[in-house]
């Protein structure tokens, strides 16, 4: 089976196509926050992973709404959508569309959603509101292949919103002609071809900077019973790969299924010795037809391509930023790509089952490092750690996947931490009148939240002080088990802004909020952090 990516530009007569029927249902579930991992995983620094929904049927792509409504498809059951309880105690599910056909592909538009089946790509009219679709569907294309298992056909939009690209398994039959792309795409040859030879194009994204920039992830070749290539060797080969495009150029072959791309030539140096010695990245031939070698394969039009090691990538999106305020990733990392590693299949160490961050979005390098992971790889199999699908970043930053082994929506998003500056004492809940001075060790009751999100309980082992001083200063000090203390010192005057030693600013006001004395702390540090601490 070979693989490409078409485009296929949304011409309005495309609306007049016939289609079918499929029922919208207006099921909705809840589920409370809070909810545990199947199985454990371990954030980078600076990070935390939450669960936000669980027991989800096989879910693939996501995408959010104009409303921020986040759409998945999951595998045999339909399309549901996600978003959060009206009083921010969980999160709320809604079946979309109920049908088993559909595979992996989404996006959505305003009110176009696109959808993939095994053999088509399908448009429906959609309303974020009622999280619903209204008539039947819209062919737009139809004819793919069905033979095999890589018939998901994943989809993306450009950036302008007017071309759909999808990617296409083929029927071959006959000699591989790998220069006439034409003779390879039949009744599909009406789309505008952007890339082949790619066995398994799982995730596409187009560069956040450059319209004509087109970033793949595919799945290395299936060599187990490749002659000649013994266990060892096909443990730690083929790369899997990420893969930049230029759009403006000729649609280049990427080699499969002739080609693959080694990650490790001396894996059996005894076993299979006429590839050791071979640098990671190399093409190397799988000799299924005479004359193609591996010298026909490193002279194949290769463009720009990351190696990455044997763990499955499914998506790939890039980072444009958000509200760190509301829990969104570092600003420094808009423009970053990240990829979802779904977990090797039967690899010896288990490599992936996380997401990554690529820092180079050119690809120039294979340096990425995980933001998420199973907290034991030596315990990974296939049904055992968390297998990371789709990806999409929401408006506040945070980046939102699906687990496939447990089912379960988790949202990535930012944490703060302190600066270790020294603890005092605990001050009073009531709190003194400026100019005394006062420090007993009634603990305070606080909630630390960011702005325009859910509260998060301050710990009961923190210490949390307020320390008043004669100079009508005021200390903030809090201190948690996982984070060591920092000491914020200035007035209350309400709206005042105070520098802390280079480390960002704050300011804090004393209020009357129900009857009850409060002091409101807003804390701005350099990663651009907005949080607001309320104590009572």
């Amino acid at each position: 089976m070979r693989f490409r990516t078409f485009t296929i530009m949304l011409h309005p007569l495309l609306l007049f196509l016939s289609a079918f029927f499929i029922l919208a249902s207006a099921q909705t579930t809840f589920q409370p926050y809070g909810q545990p991992f199947a199985s454990p995983v371990t954030a980078s620094q600076g990070l935390t992973a939450h669960v936000l929904f669980s027991n989800l049927t096989a879910p693939r792509g996501i995408a959010f709404d104009a409303l921020h409504n986040l759409l998945v498809v999951e595998r045999g059951f339909g399309v549901t959508a996600f978003h959060p309880a009206a009083n921010g105690s969980g999160t709320l599910r809604t079946v979309v569309i109920s049908s088993p056909n559909f595979t992996q592909g989404i996006q959505i538009d305003e009110e176009k959603l696109y959808l993939s089946t095994a053999t088509e790509a399908l448009l429906y009219r959609y309303n974020a509101s009622s999280m619903s679709v209204r008539g039947p569907a819209t062919v737009l294309v139809t004819g793919f292949n069905t033979g095999g298992e890589l018939i998901t056909h994943t989809l993306q939009l450009s950036l302008d919103r007017h071309t759909l690209l999808i990617a296409s398994g083929v029927r071959t039959g006959g000699k591989h002609r790998p220069h006439s792309p034409n003779a390879l795409f039949g009744e599909l040859a009406n789309g505008h071809l952007v890339a082949y030879g790619i066995r398994n194009p799982a995730g596409i994204a187009y560069s956040s900077t450059d319209a004509n920039r087109l970033f793949i992830v595919e799945n290395g070749a299936s060599i187990d019973n490749v002659t000649g290539l013994t266990p060892a060797f096909v443990n730690d080969n083929p790369a899997d790969e990420a893969e930049a495009l230029d759009l403006n150029q000729e649609a280049p072959f990427f080699g499969f299924p002739d080609c693959t791309t080694m990650w490790n030539g001396n894996a059996d140096p005894a076993g299979v010795p006429r590839y050791a010695g071979y640098a990671r990245g190399r093409q190397f031939s799988l000799h299924l037809e005479q004359g193609l070698d591996d010298a026909w394969c490193q002279d194949c039009r290769i463009t720009s391509r990351r190696r990455l090691a044997s763990s499955v990538p499914l998506d790939i999106k890039f980072y444009t930023g958000g509200d760190r305020g509301r829990g969104g990733l570092p600003s420094g990392w808009k423009g970053d790509a990240f990829v979802s590693f779904h977990g090797s299949f039967d690899r010896t160490p288990p490599t992936g089952y996380g997401v990554v961050r690529l820092p180079d979005p050119n690809l120039a390098n294979s340096s990425y490092s995980f933001v998420v992971q199973a907290a034991d790889l030596s315990t990974c199999t296939p049904g055992t750690c968390i297998r990371p699908v789709g990806l999409a970043f929401g408006q506040d930053g945070r980046l939102y996947t699906f687990d496939r082994l447990s089912l379960t929506m988790l949202a990535l998003t930012s944490v703060f931490s302190f600066a270790a500056l020294g603890v005092a004492c605990v001050a009073a809940a009531v709190l003194p009148r400026a100019g005394s001075v006062s420090c007993v060790s009634t603990p305070l009751v606080g909630t630390l939240r960011a702005f325009g999100s859910d509260a998060v309980s301050i710990p009961p082992s923190s210490n949390v002080s307020l320390l008043y001083a004669s100079d009508n200063t005021v200390k903030l000090i809090m201190a948690t088990d996982d984070a060591a203390a920092i000491t914020l010192v200035g007035a209350t005057a309400s709206g005042a802004t105070y520098n802390n030693d280079g480390d960002g600013s704050f300011s804090m006001a004393l209020v009357e909020e129900d009857g009850q004395q409060v002091v409101n702390v807003a804390i701005t540090n350099t990663d651009d952090r907005l949080i607001d601490i309320r104590f009572n």
